[in-house]
Formats: C-alpha cells, structure tokens, sequence
C-alpha cells in the first residue's frame, strides 16, 4: 500500500508540474513494470494502469490534451472496428474480447500522447526518462550475471530478464535504448555527458547480450547497421568494435551456442526450437489463408492453429500434430503473422498503416540541433531506428500489446503534429515578411 501511495503521489506531483515529466515517468513504470511484479508481488501488477488513468485525468483536467487529427482518429478507429468485427465472427468471443481490452488500451495510449506531446523538447524529456528506465534493465541483467540469479537458469541455458521474466521481451525493451543512447552521446558536447551516455550505450549492449536472445541479437544487429550506414566513419568503426568485444565479453558460456543455432536451426542440447517456430509459423500462414478475411478473432491464433492441425492431420499424424500445437502458448512468435491471423487481411492492412505512418511522422520530424555534426542523428530519425528495432523484433515475437511499443508509436503521431505546427509557424513568418 506504501508503494502505491508514493507512486500515485509521484505521478501526481511530476504530472501538475509537467506533463511531460508525468507521461515520461509513467512510461519509466511501463518499461520496469515487470521487475515491480518481481519485487512487490502481485500489488504491482496494475500499477501502470492505475497511474496512468491518474495521470490521463490531471492532463485533462489542466487542459493539456489538445487535439489530434482527423485522420489519426479515423485511423485507429478503423482498426479498433476491424478487430471488433473478427471477435465476433472469430472462433471465442469472450477471449477476443478480453484481447482486444487489452489492444483498446494501447490505442487510447497513443492518442494520449499524439494529443498532449507538442514540441521536440517535450519528446526530448520523454527519451531521457525511457534511456534511464532501459539503463536500469541493463544493470539488472548485469546483477543477475554477478549473482546468477538468471530469469532462465539451467546447465545448458544462462538468460538474463531483468526487465521481464521472459528475457526475449527485455531484449525488446533493451534495443530501443541503443539509439537513444547513441542520439544523447552526439548531442551534448561536454564530455561529462558524453561518458555518460556511452556508459548507457554499453550497459544496454551487455543487458542485450546477457538476455541470450537471438531475435533480439538479429534487431540489435539491424539497428547497429542502420545506425553504421546512415554515416561510416573511421572512429565509428573503432567505437563499435570494441564495444561489441566488451558486450560479447559478459556474455554466458551458452550465448555462442544459442546464436549459432540461428544458422543451424538445432541447439546443441538437443532443443530444435528455431526448426519448430518454422513450422509454425508456415502452418500459421496456412491458418491465414483459411481464414483471410476476418481471421479468428484476437487471442485465438492457438485456437485455430490447433483446430488448422487437427482437420489436416490423421491417423497416427494427429498426435504428433497436438505435440506440435503445445508449443504455440498462445503466440505466433511472430508480431504481424499473429495479428494477421486473428483480425484479418483488411484490418491487417491497417494496422500496418498504424505501423508505417508512426515511423514516417518520427522521420519527418525536424528539431533546431546544436552543431551541424548532428544532422545525420536527428532525434526524429533516431527514434524512428528505436521504433524500427522494435517493429523488427517483432519477427520473432508476439508483442503487439506491448504499451512501450505503443507509447514510441505514439511519438511518432505526436511528432505529425509539430511537423504540422512548424509549417503553420513558417507560413505565417513568411507572410509576416
């Protein structure tokens, strides 16, 4: 009860002095919500609900949510319509319906932040708050290495969570950190700040390798070539290389087995998992396919992927078949092929819009930066290689009800909204002239 207290308290004080103080540490609750379940039981399980709704009514009660565009609403309301149309013709009602609860919570989220976040400062404010939130996952990863205390702990696998209980879904979290970090160290020229954000940037890197997670070693390497690309140098390279040595450095004694496996498809102890998440995944596609236009409903992609196996397996097939079917608890593993599945091809269509015009906003985004040095690390463009890392990781997770995922799509509609007042602003000086 303590603990609650301080926390609505925070969110209270932080959302009347700011309101981006107030969304960014509310985010900072979304981001260690699972260590805060580990820590203090089940009392934490609603915490970022709770002070979230507390949070959402100071802002309206202050007058500081201030509109969106018609065509971000139309948007989500288009895809929320679409989903409630597949849980209706879906194969449970009652399971869609407590699936797409969870999905309306996100949406509302993101319109949250689109209508309240109104310049590059506040978006500026939020980062910081996630970087310190993410920089403390990685410390966390770091003391389950030094304790060996690993969320998944075994002779044949040693994986940090530190964030969540499932080291795969940290990694997630993890990767969105490396950009930010690396977006703060080419920002501010004091060399204080400088050693201090690096330390952020490899703290993250050695959290990520600790977590043993292949999708997330395959997104982190898609964000460090995007990052490397946009503008190789010769001291880049160097930086990168010894930090990528010192991450590798931490790295449990299975780490290199678990990556090898990637181009294996078998794991050295006799686990087949990556060979396994291809089958499903094409039988998933199989279950899409029966299912193109509506699809099953949110939360039942098992359902029909079991229902898929059954009429398509018989005699002796049928049991290796429902073998088969235990591994899919409830995922596709895979973020767009599960949301495919369940809600539809037209629904789906828009959920990628969703997807595509969040990263637009963010690319669009321009900010007054300090030197010219920075151009090619804007923090538009940093933040759409966060959210791309995410997207990305998405491949090989089923995180679409993920509210940190939500909340950097919300920047990104937050960020269509000052693109569209510095254009007002620019107009209006011309015509002054």
């Amino acid at each position: 009860m303590i603990l609650l207290i301080l926390l609505f308290s925070l969110s209270f004080a932080l959302t009347i002095f700011s309101t981006a103080h107030g969304l960014g540490f509310w985010l900072v609750l979304m981001v260690i919500h699972g260590f805060l379940v580990d820590r203090f039981g089940d009392i934490a399980v609603h915490i970022p609900m709770y002070c979230g709704i507390l949070i959402c009514l100071v802002i309206l009660i202050r007058g500081q949510w201030k509109g969106l565009h018609t065509w971000i609403v139309g948007l989500f309301v288009s895809l929320a319509i679409g989903m409630l149309v597949a849980a209706i013709f879906g194969l449970n009602f009652n399971v869609s319906l407590t699936g797409s609860f969870l999905y309306l919570k996100n949406f509302a989220l993101v319109l949250v932040i689109a209508g309240c976040v109104r310049s590059s400062q506040e978006i500026r404010i939020l980062i910081l708050y996630c970087l310190g939130a993410l920089t403390f996952g990685a410390l966390l990863a770091c003391y389950q290495k030094i304790t060996g205390s690993y969320s998944v702990a075994s002779i044949y696998q040693q994986r940090a969570g530190g964030l969540r209980a499932d080291p795969n879904d940290t990694a997630m979290l993890l990767l969105a950190g490396v950009p930010i970090a690396y977006y703060w160290f080419n920002r501010r020229p004091e060399i204080s700040l400088k050693i201090l954000s690096l330390a952020s940037l490899g703290l993250i890197l050695i959290g990520l390798v600790l977590t043993g997670s292949r999708g997330g070693f395959l997104a982190t390497s898609f964000v460090l070539a995007v990052l490397y690309l946009r503008k190789p140098t010769l001291p880049k390279t160097a930086m990168g290389v010894v930090m990528v040595l010192v991450a590798v450095a931490f790295a449990p004694t299975t780490f290199k087995e678990r990556i090898t496996s990637l181009f294996t498809g078998v794991e050295k102890y006799g686990s087949s998992s990556i060979e396994k998440r291809g089958k499903l995944l094409l039988t998933g596609v199989e279950v899409f396919l029966d299912n193109v236009i509506v699809g099953v409903g949110v939360g039942n992609f098992a359902a029909g992927y079991m229902n898929h196996i059954s009429e398509s397996t018989v005699g002796g097939g049928s049991k290796n078949a429902i073998s088969n079917s235990q591994n899919v608890r409830g995922a596709a593993h895979n973020l767009y092929l599960e949301f495919f599945v369940e809600n539809g091809i037209l629904t789906g269509i828009i959920f990628i819009t969703v997807l595509w015009k969040a990263i637009m906003g963010l690319l669009a985004l321009k900010e007054e930066l300090p030197f010219k040095g920075m151009r090619h690390y804007s923090m538009g463009f940093m933040l759409a290689v966060s959210l791309s890392g995410m997207l990305f990781a998405g491949l090989f997770l089923s995180q679409g009800k993920n509210p940190v995922l939500w909340f950097m799509i919300g920047l990104g509609y937050a960020a269509h909204h000052i693109q569209a007042k510095n254009i007002s602003k620019k107009t209006v000086s011309l015509h002054g002239k």
